[in-house]
């Protein structure tokens, strides 16, 4: 079905080219259900490599997850992409 794949070029389409240009999004948050994070993390690596900097916030304590947020949230950030699991946005929403 490649629906993880559409979504990996979606997001690298995004962050690279616009109609004008320039990039349409700076960032990208994916928010993906627990059992589903490896296989982002393993399908981002797949087929971007070190194209885009990726932060991953799953199985990490509560002060983790709140300085990656703020580490990914900084402007002058270069991460890219953050993907968390579904109960870690729920919590920290």
């Amino acid at each position: 079905l490649g629906k993880t794949l559409q979504s990996i070029t979606l997001l690298y389409t995004l962050l690279r080219q616009g109609f004008d240009g320039k990039p349409l999004a700076k960032r990208v948050l994916i928010i993906t259900p627990t059992s589903l994070v490896s296989n982002w993390e393993s399908e981002i690596k797949k087929w971007l490599d070190k194209r885009v900097q990726v932060i991953a916030l799953c199985e990490a304590t509560r002060a983790d997850v709140v300085v990656g947020i703020d580490n990914y949230l900084a402007p002058c950030s270069h991460y890219e992409v953050m993907y968390l699991t579904l109960v870690m946005y729920m919590a920290h929403h």
